[in-house]
């Protein structure tokens, strides 16, 4: 089977970039996302889009990740929360 959204459906388009958990060597993928702001997730069989931000919890070591894009900067994309170091969300849920 291939994994395929819908037809219709908002594609990542352009640059994408990883969204990652850097609790372990190789990191964790969280998910994907891209300039226009869209952040695509894949969770078991399913592929799921959202707009704009998004929480993800790391399968690994438990930790609460959040995500917060601008919509759709023509300048390329700078996170409000970058893809963040191991640090940064475990002081945050502490």
């Amino acid at each position: 089977m291939a994994d395929r959204l819908p037809p219709g459906s908002p594609r990542l388009a352009g640059q994408r970039y990883r969204w990652e958990c850097t609790c372990q060597q190789p990191p964790i993928l969280l998910a994907c996302y891209d300039e226009q702001g869209w952040i695509e997730v894949k969770v078991r069989e399913r592929r799921y889009l959202a707009r704009g931000w998004l929480a993800a919890t790391c399968p690994r070591c438990g930790t609460r990740h959040v995500l917060q894009l601008p919509h759709g900067t023509a300048d390329g994309l700078a996170p409000r929360s970058a893809p963040p170091p191991a640090s940064a969300d475990n002081a945050a849920t502490s």
